[in-house]
This record gives C-alpha cells, sequence and structure tokens, in this order.
C-alpha cells in the first residue's frame, strides 16, 4: 500500500493509468494476491484509485485524494516535501479550523484538558532550542485544543492535523532555530482557554496562526 500510494501522489503513476492485474502486482511485490487485494481497498478508501469490474483498477486524480488522511499526508511529505503551494494551503487549512476549535476549547476543556495544555505549553518553554521536542509539544498543544473542543469531527481531524504540522515542521527546523518567539503566542491561547474566553481565545489563535503563516512565507522564497 505503501510503495503504491507513494508512487501514485509523486506523480510515478498518473491519473488514469491502469494498475498491472493483482496477479502481477502480488508477483512484483513478493506477496499473496490477497494482500494485494487488501491494499487496493485501502488505497481506494483514501481516493487514490478505484477499481471497478472489466475496467480494472485505475488511478483517480489529485482532486479525488483525501489529503487529509494522515498516510497520504505522509506520502506527499515524503516525496514531494513541504512547497509553497503546500504550506499555503496548510495555513489556510489551520486559519479556518483552529481558531474556531479554541474557541470551542474555552467553553468545553476539563481541568484534564487544560492540565495536558499546560504540559505541552511546558515542554515547549524548555525546549525552545531543541527544534525535535520543540514540535512534539507543539503538535501536542494544537492537538489538545481539539480533543478539549469535545466535538466528534474536530477530534476526528487530530491525526490530520498531526500529521500536517509534521510535514510542516520538518521543513521549518531547517531554518528555525529558536522557537521561543511562539512561546508567548501559545501562552495567550492558553490563557484565553483557561479563563473561559471564547471571543479571546480565537482571536489568540488567529494572531499566533498569522505569524505561523509569516514564518512559512519565509520559508518558501528561501530555497
Amino acid at each position: 500500500m505503501h510503495d503504491l500510494g507513494s508512487a501514485i501522489v509523486s506523480g510515478r503513476l498518473l491519473p488514469g493509468e491502469q494498475l498491472s492485474v493483482e496477479a502481477g502486482l502480488a508477483t512484483q511485490f513478493g506477496v499473496s494476491k490477497t494482500v494485494i487485494r487488501e491494499a487496493v481497498r485501502a488505497l481506494a478508501a483514501k481516493g487514490l484509485v478505484v477499481a471497478r469490474p472489466r475496467t480494472g483498477t485505475r488511478v483517480l486524480p489529485e482532486r479525488d485524494w483525501h489529503h487529509l488522511d494522515p498516510d497520504v499526508l505522509t506520502w506527499r511529505a515524503a516525496e514531494l516535501g513541504a512547497s509553497e503551494a503546500y504550506l499555503r494551503d496548510l495555513d489556510e487549512f489551520r486559519l479556518a479550523v483552529e481558531p474556531a476549535a479554541a474557541e470551542l476549547a474555552a467553553r468545553r476543556a476539563t481541568p484534564a484538558d487544560l492540565e495536558a495544555l499546560a504540559r505541552a505549553l511546558d515542554r515547549m518553554t524548555k525546549d525552545a532550542t531543541n527544534a525535535e521536542r520543540f514540535f512534539d509539544a507543539d503538535i501536542e498543544f494544537h492537538t489538545g485544543i481539539l480533543s478539549a473542543t469535545h466535538n466528534v469531527l474536530f477530534v476526528g481531524l487530530i491525526r490530520a492535523v498531526a500529521s500536517a504540522l509534521s510535514v510542516r515542521h520538518g521543513r521549518a527546523a531547517e531554518f528555525l532555530f529558536n522557537h521561543a518567539d511562539a512561546v508567548p503566542g501559545h501562552s495567550r491561547v492558553l490563557q484565553a482557554i483557561e479563563a473561559g474566553r471564547p471571543n479571546a481565545a480565537g482571536r489568540a489563535m488567529k494572531r499566533l496562526l498569522d505569524a505561523t503563516a509569516l514564518d512559512d512565507d519565509r520559508m518558501a522564497h528561501q530555497d
């Protein structure tokens, strides 16, 4: 599944191209036809291929892909990296989702949610000069806010947001070496959530993401 998914996302397999029959793929990968069938079924669920009787399995165009699927995000990062267009799309997606999530978290966060967010912020503060640990804590903070909404649809975005942020952070680690400047913005978001102030939480998250978008724009033009 991963080999075929990577080939589709990278463009090595083009839209409309027909995959080999099960027997051929089984021989190619050294697995049973049952394994191939399951892999194709998984790719179809991600919108990458469509399998029909008589016409076989064909690659679908990019507009049909489930771009928030964690595997699709991972393949995209591995094959294409975080391009300017991808960073722009990610920033726009986050601006549409995360301020609203922060507002809901300010209304619904439990003591356990607030404790988890505070731990993530503390880790970010302590690890501002260690990119790997800082970014791990950053993902924990942002996905923690989604969890604190207690809305099943926002919670359902956690894996996708974590995967997308991992792609973005992989690029940022090349250019941003001290992340202390990002801590106050995260702190303001948490303070508003803790105070139960939804509008303030949404505004604080928007300001934080606006600053992130500026960093992403600078990164995109440093190649």
